[in-house]
């Protein structure tokens, strides 16, 4: 007979608490950063070609470098390839801020922005799930997933 399975056993690490958190967090500012950027974007250019090119550049980097990402994480530190995504994330917010604020922005400055963005979640957002490994124990992965998947299912 199985044992049964436990729905939040993942929360007994404290690791895998901090590292839920951060995730959320980092999660609540890749929205909020997509709804501003998105409708300053609108705003300025009018442009439907620009706002498709949005959606493009954000998910095709998931299709296309998910897998070699997973890979970069087997051999690299997954905490060195998740803060490189997030400083990735970082320096498009201030490119954003910077372009936004000065009245700069051109249509080429925001598709360079949006796909460093798109290139960034590959990064933090597949190195995340692949840390689990590391922080919880064989038994409890199954929790972690799912509670992993919950935030980023959410906010998509």
């Amino acid at each position: 007979m199985s044992t049964p399975i436990k729905s939040f056993a993942a929360l007994k690490f404290v690791g895998f608490r901090w590292h839920m958190l951060t995730f959320m967090l980092a999660m609540m500012a890749d929205n909020i950063e997509h709804v501003i950027s998105y409708w300053l974007l609108y705003q300025k250019f009018h442009s439907t070609e620009l706002a498709g090119f949005a959606v493009v550049s954000h998910w095709l980097p998931f299709l296309f470098f998910s897998v070699p990402a997973g890979a970069l994480a087997d051999r690299f530190d997954p905490r060195r390839l998740i803060q490189i995504g997030i400083l990735m994330f970082m320096s498009c917010s201030l490119g954003w801020a910077y372009f936004f604020i000065t009245d700069t922005l051109e249509m080429w400055h925001a598709m360079v922005l949006l796909v460093i963005h798109g290139c960034s979640g590959v990064l933090w957002h597949t190195t995340s799930q692949l840390l689990l490994y590391e922080i919880v124990d064989t038994e409890t992965l199954p929790s972690a997933v799912r509670l992993l998947a919950t935030p980023a299912t959410l906010v998509y």
